[in-house]
């Protein structure tokens, strides 16, 4: 009998093909099993894999066992026919055999697999475990002596409960769905505070402790609220689940706790179900918010890239402003009436001719104002359309539709921290300082935290002369994460005060962020010796100063716009801001932003500048 003939009489005596189907269907039913306790116990990524693994290595192990001990009959001895089963090299052979025989035996398989899924585990428990306290800067558990349902303490006196949302840690596999976890953060914050009796504090109140690993107590003290809510997002294509974990301010117990499964199509019904229910654990009544159902929408992809576009436009450099604008773009091309996304549409446009970007001024001023109107248009009631609106009429030297637009903006939120930053940089480059000061004081007392409000209490405060203050404020904006701006506004403030020595270090600080092209950031910096002995020149005798050779051009002019006036030469500054508005380039809104800076705002060819700004672009 041929070798394949003998093999094959051996597999068929030996029912090896009836074992590795049992072992094939009941691999097959342990994978379904640990996929579904994965996806119901949020257990890691890996441990269905590592399920597969083990189950793949175990293969052949069956196999060679059901071959050894004859399949799933008893068979006690080897064949008496086969060759060298008698003499000495028989006996060898035989104690051989015997020896496999004592070690592949279907006990010693199963308690094998059994060792090596009850290792698996333990490994997911602690891999649970260890990721549970590496996200607890994220989201500080509290402790589990209560559970969902169980109401949380009543606030003191008539003051309504006030709660802190951290950010919500992004647990999915791709680390680039932080936007994701950040915005529906976000948008849970603001769907909190649309629930009468409750209070929730702004996200830069709450930003600050992202990465901290901290006791719900001390984050609770130092924002002042009575409770802390912390969560986690775990996206894997349109699946989204969402972990929250409501935590009280005082003893740090656990009030409630939910997990949510959702879709991108429905995330706001989910966010709503969270709201109710951290209502109902704070014994505050929900009510449905459908004020304004207009400027949701119903696209999960509009909303995904609307997401991303906020994400981008918090960063704020050219680059990240360029890409939310894209983001908004993408938004509008899923849903068209996404008046949210018109909304953060207009303002990155906006921010980004702020920077200074030289890019069309007709362009920018086109597409803001179509964005803040299609805002207005699809949610009257949205204050965010109408801030942008104030913010574009700022920039143009428009006053009374700028003081009509936040006064709209105003009268829909009066919280809203944007319209109060963005409405007293307009009061005060129309000399109403002290209700300018006035507004960053309301913007403040919303949102202590938030950068924007720290650049616009540094315009304010250098507007009316308190250098110091603008100085502090400017400092302050660095630390907050925003470099371009913090530097730029403490070094304006110290070339104001002639502290030279103090402006050179930011200068270099400056010159150093990844915010102009490299070829201008390493001129900006290879001139710096020039420059700063020209602006020394200049302060001890009293001369002009000379501005180095190629930094005209640089960012559009806008630096040169200040250095000019810095140097004791206001007449070349207002040609290059001439000049920029006779290009149509958006850098001249940057270079009019604050005129009193070296005491020109009423100097007539900056009076000729604004009025030519308000007609050119009306």
């Amino acid at each position: 009998m041929t070798k394949p003939d003998s093999l094959l009489r051996l597999i068929h005596g030996r029912r090896l093909w009836q074992v590795l189907a049992v072992y094939l269907a009941g691999g097959w039913l342990v994978l379904q099993i640990v996929d579904t306790l994965a996806g119901a116990l949020d257990l890691p990524e890996w441990a269905p894999r590592m399920a597969l693994f083990l189950l793949i290595v175990g293969l052949p192990i069956v196999v060679a066992t059901a071959f050894v001990q004859g399949g799933v009959r008893s068979q006690g001895d080897v064949d008496q026919d086969e060759p060298g089963s008698r003499g000495p090299a028989g006996v060898e052979g035989h104690a051989e055999q015997g020896q496999v025989r004592r070690w592949l035996t279907w006990r010693n398989a199963v308690a094998a697999g059994v060792v090596a899924f009850a290792l698996l585990g333990v490994g997911t428990l602690v891999a649970m475990s260890l990721r549970a306290l590496s996200s607890s800067s994220e989201m500080p558990l509290g402790s589990p002596t209560a559970s969902a349902g169980v109401d949380g303490p009543a606030p003191a006196g008539n003051a309504p409960p006030a709660i802190a949302v951290l950010p919500f840690a992004n647990t999915s596999a791709d680390p680039d769905n932080e936007y994701f976890s950040d915005g529906l953060a976000e948008a849970l914050i603001d769907a909190l505070n649309r629930i009468p009796g409750l209070e929730a504090s702004p996200r830069t109140s709450t930003w600050q402790f992202k990465g901290v690993n901290l006791p719900a107590q001390t984050i609770a003290d130092s924002i002042g609220v009575s409770a802390v809510l912390a969560g986690s997002v775990r996206r894997a294509g349109n699946d989204v689940r969402i972990s929250v974990e409501l935590v009280s301010g005082d003893d740090g117990r656990s009030l409630w706790s939910g997990r949510y499964d959702a879709t991108l199509d429905d995330l706001f019904a989910t966010q709503d179900r969270i709201s109710s229910e951290i209502a109902g654990a704070l014994q505050v009544r929900f009510v449905v918010d459908d004020e304004l159902p207009e400027a949701r929408t119903a696209s999960s992809r509009a909303y995904d890239h609307y997401l991303l576009g906020r994400f981008n436009m918090a960063q704020r450099t050219i680059e990240t402003l360029t890409a939310a604008i894209d983001n908004f773009e993408d938004a509008l091309e899923a849903d068209e009436n996404f008046a949210l996304a018109w909304a953060g549409l207009g303002q990155a446009w906006m921010l980004r001719s702020g920077l200074g970007y030289a890019g069309s001024a007709s362009e920018a001023v086109a597409r803001t104002r179509l964005a803040s109107d299609r805002a207005i248009e699809l949610a009257p009631n949205l204050a965010d359309g109408h801030a942008v609106r104030g913010l574009l009429h700022t920039f143009l030297w428009q006053p009374d539709e700028a003081r009509e637009a936040y006064t709209r903006a105003l009268e829909l939120d009066p919280d809203h921290t944007r319209a109060q930053q963005w409405s007293s940089i307009f009061l005060g480059n129309w000399g109403q300082d002290e209700e300018a000061l006035d507004m960053v004081a309301r913007a403040s007392s919303t949102e202590p935290f938030a950068r924007g409000v720290a650049i616009a209490a540094s315009v304010a405060t250098s507007q009316t002369g308190a250098l110091d203050d603008a100085l502090a404020y400017g400092l302050r904006v660095s630390e907050l994460g925003l470099p371009v701006y913090g530097r730029w506004l403490s070094l304006r403030a110290l070339l104001r005060q002639g502290r030279l020595d103090e402006a050179r270090v930011h200068w270099d600080a400056f010159t150093g962020i990844d915010f102009l092209p490299l070829h201008e950031r390493q001129l900006l910096a290879d001139t710096a010796d020039e420059l700063f002995a020209e602006l020394r020149r200049h302060q001890e005798t009293g001369e002009p100063g000379s501005l180095p050779d190629g930094l005209r051009d640089i960012g559009g002019g806008g630096p040169a716009s200040l250095l000019y006036f810095a140097l004791g030469q206001p007449d070349l500054a207002y040609d290059t801001m001439e000049q920029a508005l006779d290009r149509d380039s958006e850098a001249v809104f940057s270079m009019l932003f604050d005129p009193g800076l070296f005491g020109h705002d009423d100097d007539a060819r900056f009076v000729q500048l604004r009025e030519r700004v308000a007609e050119t672009y009306r």
